[in-house]
Parts: C-alpha cells; sequence; structure tokens
C-alpha cells in the first residue's frame, strides 16, 4: 500500500490543497447544497494499485474515519455529520487516499527509529532500530480468512482435524470446542469446516444467534487460536502464493533464524507491532492520546462492556498510519519469545530464542483501559487459546 496524504483547509467554495505527497496532480473542490458540503478528490493513479482508500480526520492530530473505496482515481462524498460546521466559519478537514495494491489490505510501514516502551507502562525505555521495510495486515486476521485457509491445509495434509481441535506437528493450532468461542467448526463427515454464530444464554456461550438479534462471524477476528495456529497461518499464505514457509515447525525466532529476513509471512515482531501503533509520534495509543471510549476501541471500560463481544474488524478510528484495531477488540499474537527489556539500543530486535512464552500485544473487548496503550505488553504460553487473543501477520519488504 502507498499512501496519497492530502491536507486541505474546507470552505464552502473550492478548497485550497495545502500539500500533496505521493500526488502531485491532486484536485479538491467543495461545492454546498443546502446544509450539506460535498467533497470531490482527483488524484493520479499509483503503479500497482488495484483500489483506493478515502479517509478523513477534522482535526490535525486525531483518528481518521474511512469515508469512501474506489477503483477510481476520483471520489465524491458528502462531509460527515458534523465536519461541515465544527470550524465556522473557516472549516478545517484533512484527506488520505491510500492505494491498495497487490498485496491487498496490508499497510505499508518505512523501516525507521523509535523509542520502545513507556514510563509507568512498559521499562526500561531503549531505542529501537527496524532497517527494513514492512507490510502489516490493515486489520486481525477474520474467520473467513482463517478457514479459507483451513480448508486448503487439510486439502495439502498440512494439518488434522476433529469436532475439537485443528492439530499440527504435534501442537494445537485452533479450539473448535462448541463450549468455548470460536466461530469456526468442523464437520467430520464433509470434512468441511464452516461457520457458527456464539450467544449468550443463561451464563454460557453456545451455538446460536448471538448479540443482537443474530450477526455474521466472517469478518469476526478469529479466535482460540493458539500461536502455533497463528504462525501456521503464516505459512499457509506463504505457501499458497508460492511463497517459502517461514515456520515449518521451526517456532523460534534467532540469528539463524531471523523472522526480517524471512521471504513469505510471518507474525510481526514485537517492536515492529509497537512502532506501527504508534506511528509517527510516540503516542500512548494507537488513535492518539486522547482517553479510551466505546468510540475508540471495543474494550470493557471499567462498569461494563462496551459490547460484551468482537466486533467486525475495521469497525473504530484509524491509526495514524491506517490500522484498525491495534488496541481493543482482540489482543494479537506476536512471533517474538518473551523477555525483560534491556535499556541498550537494540536493531532488528526479535526476541528471546527458547522462551517459554510468546509475546501478547494490544487490548480486547474483555479488558480494561489498563492494557490498550500502544507499549503495554504481555504474554502466554504458545498453546494459549482464548476469546481474547487472535492476530495479524507481517511481511518484510525485500528481505
Amino acid at each position: 500500500m502507498r499512501n496519497v496524504l492530502v491536507m486541505a483547509a474546507v470552505w464552502l467554495i473550492p478548497l485550497v490543497a495545502v500539500f500533496a505527497l505521493d500526488a502531485p496532480q491532486v484536485s479538491i473542490t467543495a461545492a454546498c447544497d443546502g446544509d450539506t458540503t460535498c467533497v470531490r478528490l482527483d488524484w493520479i493513479s499509483v503503479a500497482g494499485a488495484v483500489s483506493y482508500q478515502v479517509r478523513g480526520r477534522t482535526q490535525w492530530t486525531g483518528p481518521d474515519s474511512l469515508l469512501a473505496w474506489t477503483d477510481t482515481t476520483s471520489c465524491q462524498f458528502a462531509l460527515p455529520t458534523g465536519w461541515d460546521s465544527l470550524f465556522q466559519p473557516s472549516r478545517f478537514g484533512s484527506f488520505n487516499v491510500v492505494a491498495i495494491g497487490e498485496l491487498g489490505d496490508m499497510v505499508f510501514v518505512p523501516a525507521g527509529s523509535f523509542t520502545m516502551g513507556q514510563a509507568g507502562v512498559a521499562t526500561p525505555e531503549h531505542t529501537v532500530h527496524l532497517t527494513y521495510d514492512f507490510y502489516l495486515d490493515a486489520h486481525e486476521v477474520t474467520n473467513q480468512q482463517y478457514m479459507e485457509a483451513l480448508q486448503w491445509a487439510l486439502g495439502q495434509d498440512l494439518v488434522t482435524a476433529d469436532s475439537s481441535s485443528v492439530q499440527a506437528y504435534g501442537v494445537e493450532l485452533l479450539n473448535l470446542d462448541a463450549t468455548n468461542y470460536c466461530e469456526i467448526a468442523f464437520n467430520t463427515s464433509t470434512q468441511q469446516f464452516y461457520l457458527v454464530a456464539r450467544s449468550y444464554n443463561s451464563g454460557s456461550w453456545g451455538p446460536g444467534f448471538a448479540y443482537p438479534g443474530g450477526y455474521d462471524p466472517a469478518d469476526h477476528p478469529v479466535k482460540e487460536v493458539s500461536w502455533y495456529g497463528a504462525a501456521c497461518y503464516c505459512d499457509w499464505r506463504s505457501l499458497r502464493e508460492g511463497l517459502p514457509a517461514f515456520y515449518q515447525g521451526n517456532w523460534d525466532q534467532s540469528a539463524s533464524h531471523d523472522p526480517y529476513l524471512a521471504q513469505g509471512y510471518r507474525l510481526p515482531t514485537e517492536a515492529e507491532w509497537e512502532y506501527a501503533a504508534q506511528w509517527d509520534d510516540e503516542r500512548s495509543y494507537p488513535w492518539g492520546n486522547e482517553s479510551p471510549t466505546c468510540a475508540l476501541l471495543n474494550y470493557h471500560d471499567g462498569g461494563s462492556y462496551c459490547i460484551g463481544w468482537t466486533s467486525p474488524v475495521g469497525n473504530y478510528p484509524l491509526t495514524g498510519r491506517g490500522f484498525s484495531d491495534l488496541a481493543g477488540n482482540i489482543r494479537e499474537w506476536c512471533g517474538d519469545g518473551y523477555g525483560s527489556y534491556s535499556s541498550s539500543n537494540q536493531t532488528n530486535p526479535y526476541g528471546i530464542a527458547g522462551s517459554p512464552s510468546r509475546v501478547i500485544r494490544g487490548g480486547c473487548w474483555t479488558g480494561d483501559d489498563t492494557n490498550v496503550q500502544c507499549a503495554h505488553r504481555r504474554n502466554s504460553d504458545p498453546l494459549y487459546a482464548s476469546s481474547g487473543v487472535g492476530f495479524r501477520a507481517a511481511r518484510t519488504v525485500n528481505p
């Protein structure tokens, strides 16, 4: 993906572009029809792009909202409610056009340096240098994506499955037990995976229609997946695209098994995850420095659940780089073996080889606001599977 960034001052007369990055021929116009302000954006095509996302915000800092998705280089839309009166009489808005390329909805993150950790959250703070550009999934891997990959892997004899579990390499990848929260099930007669909704009745979850009045689990993040299940998904994704699989049962990241040099998909390193989340201003939360609310993420606000279950991916304001749900909805596995931080500067860190636990990042629908900062970290056994943990995949650019 490449960003075509346009910032403009918005009046009820033609807009004037303040600057344009990677888009020297951007044209912006505005028109007023009664109480509605319409904006038209035109931009030059980006090589390799198959579609474009139009995002916007009403402040210099703050979360982006997805306004439109188009396969053309032009877009016209009415400003969302509140935009046309927020900064009377001179109205401000910024627009970010993101080119979606051959890697689908992965976001490009350029190499760079940042301060990893945060006082009172994860210490000691230390400088990390990432020397490789990388792609990271724009959103968490969904039930639909994981189920399709599972079906392919089963057909390739890469996994075994029964009604309660999917396994490979002698470890469990996905807990299918119906008494738990997994939204993927397996028919042993037809050898087919399928999706199920979950409902909450009399204090327990089970198959059926869930809140409120039913939902489609396809776009909800996959859950009840172990670290091994997340790593194997990355391998399946690589193999399906003709790329070398990185893990293949070698679970440790080390100098001899360096994730930054992988040619295919893999889990992000902990450093890459935090770097992407706080892009590029050392913000406290993925959306900025505003305190968590149910409008910004799906979590437990200390008194009640915002929703009480996961939400479809991409339902909340985007991060500075264009990711969704890096805090809230579901926590995410990283590739690193967990260990204490060092205060020394580090280049392309990949965690502790041989560690008995793996890093988990981000908050979830059951967690409160004490674990949704960009720097917050936790860990668990790689066999751990729950309704609050999923993942997203990464890939190095030109390793």
